[in-house]
This record gives C-alpha cells, sequence and structure tokens, in this order.
C-alpha cells in the first residue's frame, strides 16, 4: 500500500510562523492564518449570495472557503516570504512564483491520484479560477 504523506506535511503549517508587515504582540502561524482567511473569505462569499442577491455560476460559498483554507499550503515547503522582497520587483515576484508553483505540485502530488482531481482547483493557483 502506497504511502501518502500529504496530511503529514500540512500539519506542519503550524510551525511555519508568518511574517507580519507590522510588528505583532503574538506570532501568527500559516496554519492559523489559513483559517482565518477561510471564515472571512467564507462569510463574504455567503454575504455576496444571500445578502446582495449576487450568486456566482462559478463559485459556491464552500468552494471559496476550501481554496482559502489551501491558499498558502505551499509555504510548509517554501516557508513565508515576506511581502515587500515577494513584490520588490517584477523579477522577483515571476521567481517566487515559479518557486511556489513547484511547491504547489511537490505537495499536490502527495495526494492519491483518486484525490487529486477534487484537490486541484482548490490547492493549484493556476487552476483555481474559472477559465
Amino acid at each position: 500500500m502506497a504511502t501518502f504523506s500529504f496530511f503529514a506535511l500540512l500539519d506542519r503549517l503550524r510551525w511555519i510562523k508568518r511574517w507580519g508587515l507590522k510588528r505583532n504582540v503574538i506570532e501568527e502561524n500559516v496554519m492559523e492564518h489559513s483559517w482565518q482567511v477561510a471564515t472571512i473569505a467564507h462569510t463574504l462569499a455567503e454575504i455576496r449570495f444571500h445578502v446582495l442577491k449576487q450568486p456566482s455560476e462559478d463559485y459556491t460559498p464552500e468552494q471559496v472557503a476550501t481554496t482559502a483554507l489551501y491558499h498558502d499550503c505551499s509555504e510548509v515547503i517554501t516557508g513565508d516570504l515576506p511581502t515587500p522582497i515577494k513584490y520588490h520587483s517584477t523579477t522577483i515576484r515571476q521567481a517566487y512564483q515559479t518557486i511556489e508553483d513547484e511547491a504547489e505540485h511537490e505537495l499536490f502530488n502527495q495526494l492519491p491520484s483518486s484525490l487529486q482531481p477534487s484537490f486541484k482547483h482548490h490547492m493549484l493557483h493556476k487552476h483555481i479560477h474559472p477559465d
């Protein structure tokens, strides 16, 4: 039987410290950040659907929340690069995007092939947005 380390790797997100733009009294890790992003994104999608009455044909609030949960999972491999460095120049931004894409695929390939189709649109940034 094959061994898949996907969830063991995701569990390590608790040890990846987030780099904040401001000095923080309490450190935040990537796992905490992802949960916060997911709850906010889900609520905003619910507001769009049910309060503003603007449903989307492309996604549901549940899909938004799931995608938000996985949005930084590649940082278990890359770590969290400080924003001023990540976006300093076009060259650095493109180089980091290449690194992030490779890390996403490395993590994604830890999933059993039978689960990959359902995870692809939540984990791989190039597949998140509808064509």
